[in-house]
């Protein structure tokens, strides 16, 4: 197999398994169904971050046929997947995930809890889609409280 995979591809698939994947066990087992080698997955060094595994890794998988087809491999899996049950099972799983996004009323609540509070209180919100653009624009603005933070494909964004 003679495919060229470009950098710009190959570092979208890193930043998405580096995402996706909190646990150690739950990324190897990954890899091996992606077909990276065992015997690069075992000298995961238990020092090593996962970060760091990952830059070993990557650095490696564009050099030879069995690393581009595990890199594809890869890019499939990740594509589908839908959920991310790796965050699924810690302490506070129910902190993670809300069984539907939030309101536009649950912003505005959460808007007067913070207004109420000192001067010097902020409020986060993340999301991992988007807001919609009635709650960016009332709860935006000068000197807002809230910070929304939204998170994209390979970086963050964040309005005001």
């Amino acid at each position: 197999m003679k495919t060229r995979l470009t950098p710009y591809y190959v570092n979208l698939v890193y930043d998405a398994c580096l995402k996706s994947f909190w646990r150690k066990r739950a990324l190897s087992k990954f890899l091996r169904q992606c077909g990276v080698a065992d015997t690069f997955i075992n000298g995961w060094d238990p020092q090593e971050s996962k970060r760091e595994f990952l830059d070993r890794l990557f650095a490696e998988l564009p050099k030879s046929d069995r690393g581009r087809s595990a890199l594809l491999r890869m890019a499939t899996f990740l594509m589908d997947q839908d959920s991310f049950p790796d965050l699924q099972g810690w302490e506070d799983s129910e902190l993670k995930f809300t069984a539907e996004q939030a309101s536009a009323p649950d912003i505005d609540s959460f808007y007067k809890k913070i207004t109420s509070k000192a001067d010097n209180t902020m409020g986060i919100m993340v999301s991992i889609s988007v807001y919609s653009s009635v709650a960016l624009e009332e709860a935006s603005g000068n000197k807002t409280p809230l910070l929304f933070l939204i998170m994209g494909i390979s970086t963050w964004f964040w309005e005001v």
